[in-house]
């Protein structure tokens, strides 16, 4: 049976989802990132979230609101210990907060990284970009389905039995497989299948990037037509989010070009609009307000730096 009840007094025990029961917290300290979570949050009616840019305002905010479910960014752009903030969780002397559900967020998901967040006492893990269906998808895990939690001298976390479709890292072959993307929105199946032409062109414009660093004469050249051509047919398909996310990104990538600048500088914004045009990509069109401040987001976001 499920339990209704707002104060939920255990959190690892079956009840029915409701958005408006979730009281999470969403831990990274790059901002940007930590706001685009909170944002599909907000989308899928999550409205008591709130963002820790650190791991001490992270335990603080789980003690103040009761937390029901954690989610922490895991990447290289964020300067938190996902591992050690997990351990430290679990370590809470207060039963409720250790026991809460933890979702891992990250975009080079790694084999290695499931099998250690496992046994940090992660629950769950969500590849970046990820849809407001995706997300779903691991809230209804945690809340209708949560693991059983362990708590013994050698390991204290959730069950680590149970698989995760995150989990599979090879082909998807069977007619099942197929089924799982069914109820996603017709941009999320164009990026999982890697054809649409907006797809194409931003995973050509991405790899033109990375030539920044290691070709940095022939690099200007190969993204300025990646990026051409990623314009074209983002107004081609009258895309109006990722044509403002383009035009930001363009001019950013132009002050790179001619000026030698900051590499590490450079290399977070062009890892943060990649990151901005890919979740756009699979964020469904119904989503406007969304998809809006997302794009505004980084347009501001390459502002601040400009006038740095």
């Amino acid at each position: 049976m499920y339990s209704d009840s707002i104060h939920i007094e255990d959190v690892r025990k079956k009840r029915r989802y409701d958005p408006r029961n979730i009281r999470a917290v969403v831990a990274g300290s790059n901002r940007f990132n930590r706001n685009l979570m909170l944002e599909i949050m907000r989308t899928l009616g999550v409205l008591q979230v709130d963002g820790a840019r650190c791991e001490n305002s992270l335990f603080r905010m789980m003690d103040d609101q009761r937390s029901t479910i954690v989610f922490i960014e895991w990447s290289d752009m964020n300067d938190m210990d996902v591992v050690h903030t997990t351990q430290q969780i679990r370590k809470l002397h207060d039963d409720n907060l250790r026991r809460v559900p933890i979702i891992a967020i990250s975009s080079q998901l790694t084999k290695e990284m499931i099998l250690e967040g496992r046994n940090a006492g992660i629950d769950e893990f969500l590849r970046r970009p990820c849809s407001p269906a995706d997300v779903e998808k691991r809230l209804r895990m945690v809340i209708e389905t949560p693991r059983p939690f362990v708590d013994s001298k050698v390991y204290i976390g959730p069950c680590r039995r149970r698989k995760n479709p995150a989990d599979y890292h090879g082909p998807r072959r069977r007619d099942r497989d197929s089924s799982r993307i069914k109820d996603v929105s017709d941009a999320e199946r164009q990026l999982v299948n890697k054809k649409s032409p907006m797809a194409v062109a931003l995973t050509r414009l991405k790899m033109t990037c990375e030539l920044l660093s290691s070709d940095p004469k022939g690099a200007p050249v190969r993204i300025r037509a990646a990026l051409e051509k990623a314009m074209q047919t983002a107004r081609q398909e009258n895309d109006h989010a990722i044509v403002r996310t383009l035009q930001s990104f363009g001019a950013y990538i132009e002050i790179i070009i001619h000026s030698k600048g900051n590499a590490k500088d450079a290399r977070f914004i062009i890892n943060t609009g990649v990151t901005t045009l890919e979740q756009l990509l699979v964020l469904p069109r119904e989503y406007d307000s969304a998809r809006e401040t997302v794009s505004n987001a980084f347009a501001d976001a390459i502002q601040r730096r400009m006038a740095a």
